[in-house]
């Protein structure tokens, strides 16, 4: 386990990334906040207090929650990911607290930071890593991507911790987290039935008389998100001719994977001719292959019922048969739409590029097997590559930090003297609207009654690039004039932003 000890920066009234120096004092019993009191920016100074786990008046705890990747590297489930990546990514969230920390300290607050890691291939470490952040008494849980949605509330509910998340998590645990549940995405439950809907009303995406597999996992969340699915399917009358629950939960990545393969002869037998796929990408991956070497002829779908499923991440990981697989997707992170033309940073991503590129600028600052960030390329996946010329294209920024940290410090600022997990999110809810990078959309808003960010979708569509290393990038900057590097990607399909209305009711 590996520790980072950081200090965090002064923050008045402004709940943005951008802040005001305030007081601080070294002293716990002098420690204070300045608070404007009216419009006449009258302020008064109220001494900190130390009232909840994790938060003294000099001092906020976090634990910051990451993947250790070395098991599904060996596993070969991921490809081109250095093994310690939990520390390269942890960078990302202790950049933020690092420069805030030299303007001063949030309201006289610095901040210290705990790495936990858990490991996708080992699904004992997700409990261990809930238990590691309950005994080490933190304030709030900040997590990286693909934490298991069931084990979240581990930490929310019977840890009592703040969780500030990337993840999708099912409609029940958000319900039973609460607002100490804040995430990036929608429920599960959101997507799959934006994503369900989008395809039957569009013979172009799903076919009249397609006879449809459903690929899902036994995690509850997924069970959640296939109850949506299947409403709407049976509305619309559409043959769903598989749709069995394959055994992915807690269980090794390996086993996992060998029960979606085992999946295909059923598939086959049921006379599938569609596939639509609600499994991550480390477990689906490995049935497309399997499923044409076995003589079947499908086409694909995806439905987002977790985060990263379709992000530009994802799309390089994804087998050839995959290509011109729709997904309707709350993100956008993949900078280019299906007209070619990558698009351009939103002010709010433009300031969120220049932190990330501060983040990388040192190559020990990654881990091993990442070279520095020179400058951060749009659409280039995690954790950046060498083209077919031997030229390096370093990887774009990850939107999700930049979100995470902005709603962080919008709450511990708001707080004001008197902090806990309730002012941290009176304030947060009380913002209500923030800038979001990588959303659709480009805004996010917050509540009581909605504790995740996202609040538009659209479609995207896989863009295979088998040739993509064969030549250098063209005058445009896409490989084989399809993607923003050698990898395969999703494209965003122009005009179908939409607005997420999905609520817990």
């Amino acid at each position: 386990m590996k520790y980072y000890n950081v200090r965090a920066a002064a923050v008045l009234v402004a709940l943005g990334l951008v802040g005001a120096a305030c007081g601080d004092d070294n002293a716990a019993s002098s420690a204070t906040t300045t608070v404007t009191v009216d419009s006449t920016s009258t302020s008064t100074v109220a001494k900190n207090t130390a009232s909840d786990t994790g938060a003294t008046e000099t001092t906020i705890k976090i634990a910051i929650l990451q993947a250790d990747l070395s098991g599904l590297v060996k596993a070969g489930a991921i490809k081109g990911v250095p093994e310690d990546s939990a520390q390269g990514n942890a960078r990302r969230i202790t950049h933020y607290l690092d420069e805030w920390n030299k303007a001063g300290g949030i309201n006289g607050r610095t901040l210290t930071s705990q790495l936990v890691t858990w490991n996708p291939a080992d699904p004992k470490t997700y409990q261990t890593a809930c238990q590691e952040i309950i005994d080490a008494k933190v304030f709030m849980v900040i997590s990286g991507v693909g934490y298991p949605a069931d084990s979240i509330p581990c930490i929310t509910v019977d840890g009592k911790t703040q969780f500030i998340g990337i993840d999708a998590v099912s409609s029940k645990q958000a319900k039973d987290m609460g607002s100490n549940w804040i995430g990036l995405a929608p429920p599960g439950a959101a997507g799959a039935r934006a994503g369900a809907e989008a395809l039957v009303k569009d013979a172009n995406l799903l076919p009249k008389g397609a006879k449809v597999a459903v690929l899902r996992s036994d995690f509850d969340f997924a069970t959640d998100a296939f109850t949506e699915i299947d409403k709407v399917l049976k509305a619309a009358s559409v043959n769903v001719v598989f749709s069995e629950a394959i055994r992915t939960a807690n269980i090794p990545t390996a086993d996992a994977n060998k029960n979606v393969t085992l999946a295909v002869e059923k598939i086959k037998a049921a006379g599938a001719t569609y596939v639509i796929d609600t499994m991550p990408f480390p477990n689906f991956s490995v049935f497309p292959p399997e499923a044409t070497k076995s003589g079947l002829d499908l086409r694909y779908a995806i439905i987002e019922i977790s985060s990263g499923m379709c992000a530009a991440f994802s799309a390089g990981q994804l087998p050839a048969p995959v290509n011109g697989a729709p997904c309707v997707t709350h993100w956008d992170n993949v900078r280019i739409d299906t007209n070619g033309t990558i698009k351009s940073d939103s002010p709010f991503e433009a300031q969120c590029r220049k932190d990330f590129d501060a983040t990388y600028a040192a190559a020990d600052s990654i881990g091993k097997g990442y070279p520095a960030i020179t400058k951060s390329n749009p659409g280039v996946p995690y954790p950046g590559l060498k083209d077919g010329t031997g030229k390096q294209l370093d990887m774009d920024q990850s939107y999700f930090e930049c979100d995470q940290m902005n709603i962080v410090k919008a709450g511990i600022a708001g707080a004001g003297a008197n902090l806990t997990k309730k002012t941290f999110q009176d304030a947060v809810f009380k913002q209500g609207t923030f800038d979001a990078a990588g959303l659709a959309g480009g805004k996010g808003t917050l509540s009581s009654s909605k504790t995740w960010l996202a609040t538009n979708l659209q479609q995207v569509v896989v863009t295979a690039n088998p040739d993509g290393f064969k030549a250098a990038a063209d005058t445009n900057g896409l490989y084989q004039g399809k993607c923003p590097s050698p990898l395969s990607c999703f494209r965003t399909v122009p005009n179908t932003l939409t607005s997420l209305t999905y609520t817990l009711g």
